[in-house]
């Protein structure tokens, strides 16, 4: 007997944090760090620049996902007290409302069904906002984000991302020895960070490893041109 596999809940809502937020504080960091390497500065000036890059994405980062998360929660609240009010004063117009979700999204074409249905949801106001929240704004319980947590969960895990570059340049004290740790570090963490995603999106684990370390790739091309055409051309001229 195939084993009943459970769905992962309100943990999914949170999965763009996660994601976002380990990702964006490893190729940021390791981004930035390409660049003003190809630009020549010295040991030091790289690692407090790395610091204050890693620092400073961590708080804009979370802060940034604890208003956004606020705000959207914000516009749902002010969206169901509308619902609400036309439940209140325009249940007909909203009971048709039912009707044609019935039938063109959940495919109930018994007439009985549909009316028995909309003449209980008439005196059942709670289950019809409940019913108007899913079909009409796509909201479940599960969706649903606290600021909270996900300023801590983006914040935190984009320091966390920035670890492997700061790592690297803290230990050695070769820039150039530096540099080529830190390629080697993220190249694994980004591929590792890729395959632990495809636990719950259950796509290939190649594909998902790959693809954070293609993209990487080509913002490390361009982060490296930049510097070095920057330090080579308009600082000298």
């Amino acid at each position: 007997m195939i084993e009943y596999e459970q769905h992962n809940d309100n943990k999914r809502a949170y999965i763009r944090d996660i994601i976002l937020g380990i990702n964006d504080g490893m190729i940021s960091t390791f981004l930035l760090t390409v660049g003003i390497y190809a630009s020549g500065l010295s040991m030091k000036a790289i690692l407090l620049t790395i610091l204050s890059s890693s620092l400073g994405g961590m708080i804009s980062m979370g802060l940034g996902e604890y208003l956004a998360t606020k705000s959207q929660i914000e516009v749902t609240n002010a969206e169901l007290e509308i619902e609400q009010k036309h439940i209140d004063e325009h249940i007909d117009i909203e009971l048709n409302q039912v009707r044609n979700f019935l039938k063109e999204d959940i495919l109930i074409n018994n007439e009985s069904l549909i009316t028995e249905f909309i003449n209980s949801m008439r005196t059942n106001k709670i289950g019809l906002l409940n019913f108007m929240k899913r079909f009409e704004f796509g909201i479940t319980d599960d969706d649903i984000r606290n600021p909270v947590i996900a300023m801590l969960v983006s914040g935190l895990l984009y320091f966390i991302g920035s670890l492997p570059t700061i790592i690297s340049f803290s230990l050695v004290k070769r820039a150039n020895i530096s540099f080529y740790i830190a390629i080697g570090l993220n190249t694994i963490s980004l591929f590792l960070v890729g395959a632990l995603k495809t636990t719950i999106t259950k796509t290939s684990i190649i594909y998902s490893g790959g693809e954070n370390l293609v993209y990487a790739s080509i913002g490390g091309l361009i982060s490296y041109s930049s510097g070095y055409i920057f330090s080579s051309y308009l600082i000298k001229n």
